[in-house]
């Protein structure tokens, strides 16, 4: 490998669309590398940018954090589904659908001027600390700057971005003043105290009416439906209004980070705001988590209370978008 060039690391067996690589290389010259372990760490730092794909990954779990342990060169994950958000995703610095050619030209280039930037800040003796201390003064986040200097969006911790102390506060103080169920789930697992894909813990949901708690109760079945739509806002950028596996509507909806003119999905904001399951629902119910029907019905019953009105409903759905 020799010059300035992007690295394509690919497992020997899989390849990549040609109209992705075409928008790779329409940017920088593609050099392909099945074993990173046999170049020396000096050549990888000679790229301006190492593109891994889920396969990659997937064949060495390591690899990213290994990577970023060694050199300075920006990572970016090469996303094969859209409709899933990849464990280990903060290991990298941004990651693109492979067949989203539009955005991973845009991602690329954004991580691509990082590297430039972060080449001339070495060339001016700006060192990482330097900026660090200036930060400090100003009482700016330092997480911001990492080891090479300013961190592309997608690298900086959500904790240095969000408050989750605050969030989790605003979610307990919609479901005091409210009187409904409230969770949020993390794009990408990093800090304690929200739920993301590699989570087996369940987020702060507040209050529970006597039905959902006695499902939630059960077993993970609610959880995994309220991630599923979850991801699905977190993924498509958009509210979404679905049912639990309790049949309960919940109203979802993504707090992204957007940077010139990137969104970088954060976390997202679920609340119940749909009445009580009928009389038909609670026996499907019932049957798909094995509980008795009739006490599934008299939770039911003991909820109706619970029920929020739809002006409520509709300043729920605008406190929380």
């Amino acid at each position: 490998m020799t010059g300035d060039r992007t690295i394509l690391l690919l497992p020997a067996e899989r390849d990549i669309p040609q109209a992705c690589r075409a928008a790779l290389e329409g940017r920088l010259p593609v050099c392909e590398e099945t074993d990173t372990r046999a170049i020396p760490p000096a050549e990888l730092e000679r790229a301006d940018l190492i593109v891994l794909t889920e396969a990659a990954v997937e064949n060495d779990p390591d690899l990213a954090r290994r990577l970023h342990a060694e050199i300075g060169t920006p990572l970016l994950l090469l996303r094969e589904n859209p409709l899933e958000i990849p464990r280990g995703l903060e290991d990298f610095d941004d990651s693109a659908g492979i067949s989203a050619l539009s955005e991973l030209g845009e991602r690329v280039d954004l991580l691509l001027g990082f590297r430039r930037f972060w080449r001339r800040a070495a060339e001016l003796d700006v060192k990482p600390e330097h900026l660090r201390s200036e930060f400090e003064k100003y009482d700016l986040a330092t997480g911001l700057v990492g080891p090479m200097g300013l961190c592309p969006p997608g690298r900086v911790s959500l904790g240095d971005l969000v408050d989750v102390e605050a969030v989790n506060a605003q979610q307990m103080s919609i479901c005091r003043l409210m009187g409904t169920a409230y969770g949020t789930f993390l794009h990408a697992g990093r800090p304690k105290g929200l739920t993301g894909p590699d989570s087996e813990e369940a987020p702060p949901t507040g209050a529970l009416s006597p039905y959902c708690a006695y499902l939630s109760a059960q077993g993970g079945r609610c959880l995994r439906s309220e991630y599923s739509a979850a991801r699905q806002a977190l993924l498509s950028g958009q509210p979404v209004e679905t049912s639990c596996a309790g049949r309960i509507l919940i109203y979802t909806v993504p707090v992204n980070l957007t940077f010139s003119g990137l969104t970088y999905p954060l976390y997202s904001a679920s609340v119940a705001v749909g009445g009580v399951a009928g009389a038909k629902d609670i026996e499907e119910v019932a049957e798909e988590y094995g509980v008795n029907t009739e006490i599934l019905g008299q939770m039911a019953e003991e909820s109706r209370f619970w029920v929020l009105h739809q002006d409520k409903v509709d300043e729920i759905k605008g406190t929380i978008t």
